[in-house]
């Protein structure tokens, strides 16, 4: 099990975007608009990508402004199927994308979510552990690439692959980059994990029940203890700096995939829980954070 990661700082406005991805409908500067936005309106208009067959023509390059230490990033709200796949490039300080300092190989969009011993055999996804099609919108659409150790970037590529899908085209949402905040010496990893309901039922004179079906939303808190003094006014400072309106990310286990596919998504700090230091000795110290999910 690896510590979390907790992203409070999108990079992406301050860096140049650029590629050959998107349309002239919803371009690929629909996703800068949305980096920018501010809660309620977190995601407006999403980049939609017409030529998907052409792979040439599905790329997005990020320009740094300067050298920046990146872990984590993440391709929000998009709508690739389950065949989609893609490919991270980081060029270092000084470097470019045609001799990166890191290259990942094509991997899923959608990682596996269950093992294939608790999957029947005869079920499509027994190999993959991936989402049943009819899965695949119980939780919103997020690919989050996570790089250990940092990388000091000037550059990155992504490039998509989703040739197969059905629909003829993809959107992505929002695009994430950012160099995340993980305790040193924590061990304390446990979490909670919610479902805050949101479907709206209403009974009749006669006892019929009305509902409307809404998707829930995720919730989860955790703590982190054997903190030093630093630490804890950093994640303190975070807080402060975002409020309740602005988006952040928690990885509570980037090693663990299946995982990640259930509770890590962009969120906003719970109003009244935004930070709760206590301060005792040095590396005794502890902090508790609660986050609550975007659906966008």
């Amino acid at each position: 099990m690896a510590l979390g990661k907790l992203a409070t700082r999108n990079l992406l406005p301050f860096l140049t975007l650029g590629g050959t991805a998107g349309s002239v409908a919803l371009p690929r500067a629909n996703l800068m608009a949305n980096a920018l936005a501010i809660s309620p309106r977190h995601l407006t208009l999403p980049m939609r990508q017409t030529d998907i067959v052409t792979l040439s023509q599905n790329v997005l390059e990020i320009t740094f402004d300067r050298p920046r230490a990146i872990d984590l990033v993440g391709m929000l709200f998009h709508t690739m199927d389950l065949t989609a796949k893609c490919r991270l490039t980081v060029a270092g300080a000084g470097g470019t994308l045609a001799a990166p300092v890191y290259q990942s190989a094509w991997t899923k969009v959608h990682p596996r979510r269950t093992p294939s011993l608790l999957i029947p055999w005869e079920e499509p996804n027994f190999w993959t552990g991936q989402a049943q099609v009819a899965d695949l919108d119980v939780f919103r659409r997020h690919c989050l690439i996570g790089l250990d150790p940092k990388l000091v970037a000037s550059a990155i590529r992504i490039e998509l692959d989703n040739r197969d899908n059905d629909a003829g085209f993809y959107d992505l949402g929002n695009l994430w980059i950012s160099s995340s905040f993980t305790p040193a010496g924590n061990f304390d990893r446990g979490r909670r994990l919610g479902l805050k309901a949101r479907d709206k039922v209403q009974e009749g004179p006669s006892g019929r029940r009305f509902a409307e079906r809404r998707q829930p939303v995720r919730e989860i808190a955790f703590t982190w203890s054997s903190l030093t003094e630093a630490e804890a006014w950093q994640v303190y400072d975070d807080c402060a700096r975002v409020g309740t309106t602005g988006m952040v990310i928690f990885v509570p286990d980037v090693a663990n995939v299946a995982g990640t596919a259930r509770e890590a998504f962009p969120g906003t700090f719970i109003e009244g829980s935004l930070a709760e230091p206590v301060f005792t000795f040095e590396k005794q110290h502890t902090v508790s954070v609660a986050i609550r999910e975007i659906i966008a």
